[in-house]
């Protein structure tokens, strides 16, 4: 417990600072927490949580369904955007796994949650890692910091596990707790909208088409107690002060046939995304895609990418992502003159390249790996969307290879642009 961790902490009950008594802090109200196993908890009152609280246990955390798929968490951390300059509070850490990959970056890092279990999980994982966690136990209503000391507050998959009110409470606290340039970054899923879908056609199809079971995991639904769409969220952020920035996504229904047929109607989302911010002039330079800020000129596919991948690329691998027919990126594009690309090509094939409304290249793959150059004609510096058509794709299952089902392009290793 250092002293520069408690000189943050405010007392939840009365606003007071807290003053630390060996492995305790105290405040003159009587408030208390107890550090015990590198965990701040509440240690003389009894604390009012949710009635769902006990449900956060140990089981819910370590179930199959719990969503630790790395295109959730790399792009949350990416749009946390930690660094050893940023202070980081995870609202609702759960077992930790944001908090960590964000300390492993250098930022100092709180973590709050209601849950017990949580907090544990999140001590062993930290512990694990050898990055330090701080966290407390909260009481579901005061966030015990002091006021604009965080450039950072994440909110993932936290805002569907609670009812409006109760919302408005931590979205109220985020925005006294954020500093006047920080950001409150918030992601849900599913969403209001795609549930009225699945429900639609479940009931057209007599049931035989079910999304809903593909979204949520049926033991746990019960917490999970209520679903937004952007216009919901935005209500809430603005009514207390933020300027949001809200975007949809499909990853988890994104093979669906249904789905990939109305997608283009640009409403339909499994999933939002959010940055919201305290500051008018700095939400009005982000622009609609507030996450390309930082787009590189140079991806190493398959590390840390996943901010900047569009559509058509699966899973990371081990430093690159197999491709669809068609795949999109962004990727920023300085006062160059080429775009090099490092790919495998497992049998012949042919291709286009390009960059925003420009075709840049056609080219043909010969069998494996390969680098290939292109020069860049009137194109203006800035972040762009690149595009990779390919004539073909293959089945490795239908074709006798593996069991993989997927239609797969080339294996995309990086792209640069100079």
């Amino acid at each position: 417990m250092s002293r520069d961790t408690t000189e943050l902490v405010s007392c939840p009950e009365c606003n007071g600072k807290m003053l630390k008594e060996g492995d305790k802090l105290i405040c003159h109200c009587g408030y208390q927490f107890k550090f015990n196993q590198n965990i701040f908890l509440i240690e003389n009152k009894d604390v009012d949580k949710s009635k769902f609280a006990n449900l956060y246990n140990e089981n819910y955390y370590k179930c199959p369904q719990y969503d630790y798929t790395s295109y959730r968490l790399e792009k949350i951390v990416a749009l946390a955007r930690p660094n050893k300059d940023k202070r980081i509070l995870d609202l609702g850490c759960g077992p930790g796994e944001i908090a960590v990959r964000c300390a492993r970056q250098g930022a100092e890092v709180f973590g709050i949650d209601l849950s017990r279990d949580a907090l544990r999980l999140s001590s062993e994982r930290s512990a694990k890692d050898n990055v330090v966690i701080h966290l407390f136990e909260f009481d579901g209503e005061k966030i015990p910091f002091m006021n604009c000391i965080f450039d950072t507050i994440i909110l993932s998959d936290v805002v569907e596990h609670v009812e409006d009110h109760v919302l408005n409470n931590l979205i109220e606290e985020c925005y006294r707790l954020l500093k006047p340039e920080g950001r409150l970054l918030i992601h849900t899923a599913p969403t209001k909208n795609i549930l009225f879908l699945a429900r639609a056609l479940k009931i057209i199809s007599a049931g035989n088409i079910d999304l809903h079971s593909k979204l949520i995991t049926p033991e746990y639904e019960h917490l999970h107690i209520r679903y937004h769409d952007a216009g919901s969220l935005a209500s809430i952020l603005k009514r207390n002060g933020f300027y949001p920035i809200i975007w949809g996504e499909i990853e988890y229904l994104k093979d669906n046939k249904y789905v990939r047929s109305i997608r283009r109607l640009g409403f339909i989302y499994d999933q939002l995304w959010c940055l919201a911010f305290k500051n008018l002039a700095l939400w009005e330079s982000v622009g609609s895609r507030p996450y390309l800020l930082d787009a590189p000129s140079e991806l190493k596919v398959g590390i840390n990418d996943s901010l900047y991948m569009n559509y058509g690329l699966y899973d990371a691998e081990n430093g690159f992502r197999w491709t669809s027919q068609m795949a999109s990126m962004f990727i920023r594009v300085p006062r160059g003159n080429k775009i090099s690309l490092e790919l495998f090509a497992p049998r012949r094939n042919k291709g286009k390249l390009y960059l925003g409304r420009h075709q840049i290249a056609r080219f043909e793959l010969e069998e494996g790996q390969q680098s290939m150059s292109f020069p860049l004609n009137r194109i203006e510096p800035g972040v762009h969307e690149l595009r990779l058509k390919l004539d073909k794709t293959f089945n490795p299952k239908k074709e006798g290879i593996s069991e993989d089902k997927r239609d797969l392009g080339v294996m995309l290793f990086g792209v640069r642009a100079d």
